[in-house]
């Protein structure tokens, strides 16, 4: 299904709302290999039948090859609607299927090639974070609210992973392509999720190991992608960023007390 969308993009936008139907309920299986092939599947999706799907019928070929040029005419609000569309489903079975389901939806911020690691090229990384910008304005300001004021640390795990694929993103294309604004996007953020690593460490479960890893390999990201590049965002947003340093003080302090690595595996 995913090199059908990839070939043909217009004939499968045609049948959308099935295939993330048949995502839905593939992800119920609960296997790991079963939840990458959906990966693979949702990230075809986004690179080939979204560019497409938003394109009203009369339009030329021109403009559905998802270049700078389509992506202007529509708007981030078509774009914007298109990705809720694609979203949709895997919010709502997030509750349902748990973690399979924000994997995909991990997808849907930084799709990847089919063997599910490498991303596309730099054209189409760059065309993607166009369209996306909005939705990922939007997903990055709910995912954040979950956590803001909560003390159910249990359910920080699926952000984490999200907004590590939202940081990946916004640093590949900003380093690949120059494109600033999904940097711009995080910056605002930045306080509110270092304070959310922060509870994590001082009040989450101990036994919870997977949480703490996230929230070491999200905080590990927005030290080395926001605070300690030259090259990472423009000096003015920056500057932002290092106004949210006094809570990764007591963060590291904590972590080497605690004697964890503090490392990415």
């Amino acid at each position: 299904m995913a090199v059908l969308c990839k070939c043909h993009p217009l004939q499968s936008s045609k049948l959308l709302s099935r295939i993330l139907a048949y995502v839905s309920i593939r992800l119920r299986d609960n296997e790991s290999k079963v939840t990458e092939a959906c990966r693979t599947l949702v990230s075809s999706v986004v690179l080939h039948i979204v560019p497409v799907h938003s394109v009203p019928t009369n339009t030329t070929d021109d403009s559905t090859s998802g270049d700078a040029k389509g992506i202007q005419v529509h708007g981030d609000d078509i774009w914007l609607q298109v990705f809720e569309t694609v979203a949709a489903p895997l919010l709502k079975d997030s509750n349902a299927v748990g973690e399979n389901a924000t994997k995909c939806l991990c997808s849907v911020v930084q799709p990847t090639e089919f063997d599910g690691h490498t991303l596309p090229s730099d054209e189409i990384l760059l065309a993607h974070a166009t369209r996306v910008h909005s939705f990922f304005k939007s997903i990055l300001s709910a995912s954040v609210a979950k956590m803001n004021g909560s003390t159910m640390y249990a359910s920080f795990s699926p952000v984490f992973l999200l907004l590590q694929s939202a940081c990946q993103l916004a640093h590949e294309v900003n380093s690949r392509c120059g494109f600033k604004e999904l940097f711009v996007c995080i910056v605002p953020y930045a306080g509110f999720i270092f304070e959310a690593i922060e509870d994590v460490f001082q009040y989450a479960p101990r036994e919870d190991w997977v949480l703490r890893k996230r929230g070491i390999e999200l905080l590990t990201m927005l030290l080395e992608y926001f605070a300690l590049s030259d090259d990472a965002i423009a000096e003015s947003t920056k500057e932002s960023v290092f106004e949210t340093l006094s809570y990764v003080g007591g963060m590291i302090q904590y972590l080497q007390s605690a004697k964890l690595l503090f490392r990415r595996s």
